[in-house]
């Protein structure tokens, strides 16, 4: 799952130092909101569903402004916004197998989403602390906990597909969906560094995957 996020929901990235109020300062505190994105139901062998849920990475617009102007600008990225895409097994027949790196999401247009560069495997060369974090993981199938990673580009409009689960593309469905979304879960990553200058050596960047 992203690094970015415990319990696959509720990304921060940095933003410049501000008060907040006390039920953001409060990890234990969890509140509902309302999802807005699209969503399907992969069938799987044996009987068994994959949820699929596609959203952008934050709900707040401005957030989701501040935080895709700094990956832009710190990454060197094209055109575009971060998604979280969630894939959620039931637990019943054979888990769904899939490569993150190939999970793409096309519309009417062509291709919308893509899974964020994974860092230079350079050895000892320094990696971006915040690109390690971005780079998908290794996807793993667990009864009742969604696997999360993160996506980059434009909104999706029509006809929304997703590649690479399955042999067929998936179609993905406007939605929306009520979640529980932990108040502050992530340790925050400045984004005001200019990148490798602060950059730490390549590793787990801790959390679930």
């Amino acid at each position: 799952m992203c690094a970015l996020a415990a319990a696959g929901v509720g990304w921060r990235l940095a933003r410049p130092a501000e008060p907040e109020p006390a039920a953001r300062r409060d990890p234990e505190r969890a509140v509902q909101r309302a999802i807005a994105g699209w969503r399907a139901t992969h069938e799987l062998a044996g009987g068994g569903r994959l949820e699929v849920r596609l959203a952008r990475l934050h709900e707040d617009a401005e957030q989701q402004r501040f935080d895709a102007r700094a990956l832009r600008e710190r990454l060197e990225l094209g055109p575009g916004e971060p998604f979280r895409l969630e894939l959620a097994w039931d637990g019943r027949g054979t888990p769904a197998a899939c490569r993150p790196t190939e999970l793409a999401v096309r519309d009417a247009r062509g291709a919308a989403l893509s899974a964020f560069p994974a860092a230079p495997s350079t050895s000892g060369a320094p990696v971006d602390p915040l690109r390690a974090l971005l780079a998908p993981g290794e996807f793993r199938a667990q009864a009742g906990q969604a696997w999360t990673m993160c996506l980059w580009g434009r909104a999706p409009e029509a006809a929304v597909e997703l590649d690479g689960l399955g042999s067929a593309p998936l179609a993905l469905l406007p939605d929306q969906w009520e979640q529980e979304l932990p108040c502050d879960v992530i340790a925050r990553v400045p984004l005001g560094a200019a990148g490798p200058a602060g950059a730490t050596r390549a590793a787990d960047p801790g959390g679930p995957r």
